[in-house]
């Protein structure tokens, strides 16, 4: 797939986090359990909870080669939309537009479960949709969306630091950019070409995309989803402490310490190494207090780095 970009529409990029998207490529898990490396706390949890579920139904949205309807994947026009709305997005939007995204899904052996009268379907999704995120996703949403983010943080970093076309080349192999071309290489993904055309492209990060996704059709919204900046460790450790350092200040607060490559959250530290986050921020509050520790606001949230003591300490020269 590739999108045509003019000068003014690479000026307006910008990012977006969006719940309703990343549910949905959630499902992928439920078809595909060993294919997505996210926490095994997750994992677990998500096996606990989904016997009350339409099962058939909700993995009837992820098709053989992992393609996920557009509908349920829409791109944020906000920075961080509510799942509330979104949702209300998709119970508004014409049928014959929900029908053509599940053919575009299932060209054919549409699954049984989505067929039939689209009120009525439209509702059973919607209402399994509410369902998987009350019982599966929301607990953890706080700290997938730490993570999330923390990339996007990531990212504009680069963007001041080295310029748009440096973030581009390293934000996935799967995507190259030639200065007015975005091509996406995703061998079980559709291919077109698409020019953006004033329309606006927003790149969103997941936890739930191996290489680079984006729509199943050159209709709709320009945005390309890719995966979010250390994503492929998220069931261990990002870093494993260093025996001398755990011998000087115990495991968890090593592990804390080595985890803390780029400043976090609490409860993004809390997923990252599957404990409590009132267990994480006790073990903060004390490393900060010795001087391990530096804190930085970001909006609402507080992120805690390595101080130059605590560099010193994890990566002694």
């Amino acid at each position: 797939m590739v999108y045509e970009a003019r000068d003014s529409d690479l000026s307006a990029l910008r990012f977006g986090v969006s719940p309703l998207s990343e549910l949905c490529l959630s499902l992928r898990v439920l078809r595909a359990p060993t294919t997505y490396p996210v926490p095994a706390g997750w994992h677990a949890h998500v096996a606990r909870q989904v016997g009350d579920l339409d099962l058939e139904l909700l993995t009837a949205l992820v098709n053989q080669r992992l393609g996920t309807p557009d509908f349920l994947n829409p791109r944020p026009e906000l920075p961080l939309p509510r799942l509330c709305d979104e949702l209300q997005t998709v119970a508004t939007l014409p049928a014959d537009a929900i029908e053509l995204d599940l053919e575009d899904l299932w060209p054919e052996n549409r699954p049984e479960v989505l067929r039939g009268p689209m009120p009525a379907l439209r509702g059973r999704i919607l209402a399994q949709v509410q369902a998987y995120w009350d019982r599966c996703f929301s607990p953890f949403w706080p700290a997938f969306r730490s993570v999330l983010r923390a990339d996007i943080r990531h990212r504009s970093t680069q963007i001041a630091d080295h310029g748009l076309r440096h973030m581009l080349d390293a934000l996935t192999p799967s995507l190259t950019f030639d200065g007015t071309r975005l091509a996406c290489d995703n061998r079980v993904g559709t291919s077109y070409e698409a020019a953006i055309a004033g329309r606006g492209l927003v790149l969103v990060p997941s936890l739930f995309t191996l290489n680079i996704s984006y729509p199943a059709v050159a209709r709709s919204s320009p945005t390309l989803i890719y995966p979010a900046r250390g994503h492929g460790n998220l069931h261990t450790l990002t870093a494993r402490a260093d025996d001398h350092l755990t011998a000087l200040v115990g495991d968890v607060r090593a592990q804390l310490l080595s985890t803390l490559s780029e400043p976090r959250t609490t409860k993004e530290l809390a997923l990252l190494l599957g404990k409590t986050s009132s267990a994480v921020n006790q073990q903060l509050r004390s490393l900060t207090a010795a001087g391990l520790l530096d804190t930085t606001r970001d909006g609402r949230s507080v992120l805690y780095g390595l101080s130059d003591l605590g560099s010193r300490l994890v990566r002694p020269t």
